[in-house]
């Protein structure tokens, strides 16, 4: 019945209203050429989604229900139309790609125009957090604030949601108290070398990995980020489990502790440094596999799980722009579209069933672990344990320093700084995350940072990551 109506309504096949109702029936073509001019609704499918649709091989029925989902108060509508320009802060998008991601909203709300910025976690969380208690409103939409869920709230900085249509989608993943909506869904678990492990061979419980001895002596590679899987692990089989599972790991497997990046251990299984590493993303494995590399993605149940979030900032003077483009993101063409653009998995109930998944035969009919946050944090039993097993085999963390240096060049948008001290070379990391950096004595970001600018760097030493940098204007 929807795709007839959406075929009559077609700019280039419109049939005339004693057409519908012949085909129809009087009530349904009504209700169509109502939809088509109500305010925010547009019962044909944008171009670019059909487009995104052809491009995905996907039939029309998977947004099924779309015109319902996006029916929105014409005061919003009103209201958008007299506010300005949409301010977003992420980090899941390159410019590039978001504009690539909005192409269907952009299509269906004209007038709604974006000022999008990628920023570092620190320069996107705190950055935001800080300036709303100074009274200051830097971005309309703030995402992916994981780990300052309480001190969101406890500053009142977020819009409650639960008057979006598309709110209840993923409401088993949002919210409780409405302030933030999941967008996307993330599961971290092993990387492998498929030349070394076959399919059957594969540890189908994270407790195999500890009763295999094939696993042990140095044939995985773990990364410091037990955030992103033992977390989610403890949220599900308790933190006694988790202590256990951490002194079995370190104690009995005697894992590689590795000090590279989730990306650069892929490549090392690959050249056979290890048989597989851990924690690995199922989409950068997929990129590499593309490229015919002998990996594959490999989950053990449960499945490490958990979602990355989004919200309004109190105060804006957007609000109904920042809703109605919200609305959309929830919607079944907002995730699809997502989807389409990055290759994250949606979190909308309806398109669970479609296996939007890098590795879809790796989680399908898996029980999902969703982890409980205070497992990691720096004041649990569980964040102790791991640090010190982590410490004691890969050594003590440099002490830092900190110098007053000259800055000579910056290169890959601020992730790499050259500077001179005393007349000598040094060079430095930049974290996104991990380092704070300050431009005239106020919280910025790497890419401001310029040659000629003199700051103090407080890092372990030339080539590694820096923890603060403190820039004069």
């Amino acid at each position: 019945m929807e795709q007839q109506v959406r075929y009559m309504l077609d700019r280039e096949n419109i049939m005339t209203m004693r057409s519908a109702v012949r085909l129809l029936g009087s009530g349904a073509a009504v209700a169509a050429i109502i939809g088509l001019s109500a305010p925010g609704f547009s019962a044909e499918l944008p171009k670019t989604t059909r487009t995104m649709l052809k491009d995905l091989k996907l039939d029309a029925s998977v947004l099924k229900g779309i015109e319902q989902e996006l029916k929105i108060p014409n005061s919003w509508v009103k209201k958008s139309k007299k506010e300005g320009t949409l301010r977003v802060i992420s980090t899941g998008f390159e410019p590039k790609i978001f504009r690539k991601f909005t192409r269907p909203f952009r299509e269906r709300y004209p007038w709604i125009k974006f000022s999008y910025t990628r920023s570092s976690y620190h320069a996107r969380v705190v950055k935001t957090l800080i300036s709303f208690k100074e009274g200051r409103i830097v971005t309309d939409i703030i995402t992916n604030f994981t780990g300052s869920h309480a001190d969101y709230k406890k500053a009142g900085l977020l819009v409650n949601l639960r008057d979006l249509p598309t709110f209840n989608n993923a409401a088993q993943w949002n919210d409780k108290d409405g302030l933030w909506a999941a967008q996307r869904l993330r599961h971290f678990c092993m990387v492998i070398n498929n030349k070394k492990w076959k399919k059957k061979d594969m540890p189908k419980t994270w407790e195999d990995i500890i009763k295999d001895t094939r696993w042990h002596n140095g044939k995985l590679a773990i990364a410091n980020r037990p955030h992103i899987w033992l977390e989610q692990l403890g949220g599900v089989k308790g933190e006694q489990w988790a202590l256990n599972y951490m002194n079995d790991l370190f104690g009995k497997v005697k894992p590689q502790v590795r000090k590279e990046g989730l990306s650069a251990l892929m490549a090392l299984a690959i050249v056979g440094e290890f048989d597989a590493s851990l924690p690995g993303s199922p989409a950068r494995t997929k990129s590499y596999v593309d490229k015919g590399a002998p990996l594959t993605w490999h989950c053990p149940e449960p499945v490490p799980s958990t979602v990355t979030e989004l919200g309004i900032v109190k105060g804006t003077p957007q609000l109904y722009t920042a809703k109605i483009y919200l609305n959309w993101y929830l919607s079944l063409e907002g995730q699809v579209s997502q989807w389409y653009s990055v290759q994250s998995a949606p979190v909308h109930k309806d398109l669970q069933k479609y296996g939007f998944h890098a590795f879809p035969n790796e989680i399908k009919g898996k029980k999902l672990a969703f982890g409980i946050s205070d497992l990691m944090q720096s004041t649990s039993s569980v964040h102790r344990v791991w640090g010190q097993h982590w410490l004691k085999i890969a050594g003590p963390i440099a002490k830092m320093k900190t110098v007053t240096g000259k800055v000579t060049a910056v290169k890959r948008g601020g992730r790499r700084l050259y500077f001179t001290v005393d007349g000598k070379k040094s060079k430095a990391k930049i974290s996104g995350r991990r380092t704070r950096v300050k431009i005239g004595g106020k919280d910025d970001v790497r890419k401001n940072i310029k040659p000629g600018m003199t700051c103090k760097i407080t890092y372990p030493g030339s080539g590694e990551e820096a923890k603060l940098v403190d820039c004069k204007v």
